[in-house]
């Protein structure tokens, strides 16, 4: 066993701090024979077709609450999350990373990330997998990309 000490500047949260938690409803679609997503766009965040930014903090700690649902037209036709339902990946491999387990309802799927760039750091960008099971049992795997984009990028 190790210890490792970074100076990395830590910042406590408190329970119920004004923008601690900053959810991220994502609507996975199944359009023209393609996964992408619903576009949205808020304060903290921006959804397009085919990616995911999440905008920095600037050094406050928060984290975002991703929730990936399937769009109504894909649950009445029997499309669920496989299991994992969600991959990140971690240093640019796909052998290494993150899994993520759909919610009970298999049409549901959430994960936490966080962002704490400040306007002084650089675009990062990820790709990540979101995992379907079609009705026929056909998995379908949908590639998009993650942006950690910073305060004011």
């Amino acid at each position: 066993m190790s210890t490792v000490l970074c100076e990395e500047k830590v910042v406590p949260g408190a329970a119920g701090e004004a923008g601690l938690n900053v959810p991220v409803p994502v609507t996975v679609l199944f359009d023209t024979g393609e996964l992408t997503f619903q576009p949205a766009t808020a304060a903290d965040y921006t959804i397009t077709s085919q990616s995911i930014s999440l905008k920095g903090s600037g050094g406050t700690p928060r984290q975002f609450l991703l929730t990936f649902t399937l769009s109504d037209a894909m649950i009445v036709a029997g499309y669920r999350f496989a299991n994992p339902a969600l991959k990140f990946f971690q240093a640019q491999t796909k052998n290494a990373g993150f899994r993520f387990p759909p919610e009970a309802s298999e049409t549901e799927a959430r994960a936490s990330l966080f962002n704490t760039m400040d306007d002084k750091d650089s675009k990062a960008t990820d790709e990540f997998s979101i995992l379907i099971l079609k009705p026929t049992g056909q998995l379908l795997v949908h590639d998009p990309t993650i942006v950690w984009d910073p305060p004011g990028g």
